[in-house]
């Protein structure tokens, strides 16, 4: 166990709004022969998962994170800044900057 390769494969939200209703079989099957066309590599995974994340559209976007001072109580995630996988990172860096008073660099 720990041995080999791990690869993450991420769709477009295109792909993903168009393919909605695929099964989790037939999103591996499609997302695995296209990357394997792309590397141009026969060799299929031993093991394969889908995590779909249908329901990690926002409510309301762009709150970044909360901060509660006095109950010394943080909460980031990606459901509080637009729902989308980097949401979850900027929640996080948004929160760092509020325990912190660090900003980072958005300039590039």
């Amino acid at each position: 166990e720990g041995e080999g390769q791990w690869l993450v494969l991420h769709a477009t939200a295109e792909w993903s709004e168009r393919n909605r209703e695929a099964s989790a079989e037939d999103v591996i099957r499609e997302m695995t022969a296209s990357f394997l066309d792309i590397i141009q590599a026969e060799q299929q995974p031993d093991q394969s998962l889908a995590h779909r994340w249908l329901y990690a559209k926002a409510g309301r976007a762009g709150a970044g994170s909360f901060w509660w001072p006095e109950h010394r109580l943080g909460v980031a995630g990606d459901w509080l800044n637009g729902g989308r996988v980097e949401a979850a990172w900027e929640s996080a860096t948004d929160l760092v900057g509020r325990l912190t008073g660090w900003a980072p660099d958005k300039s590039g």
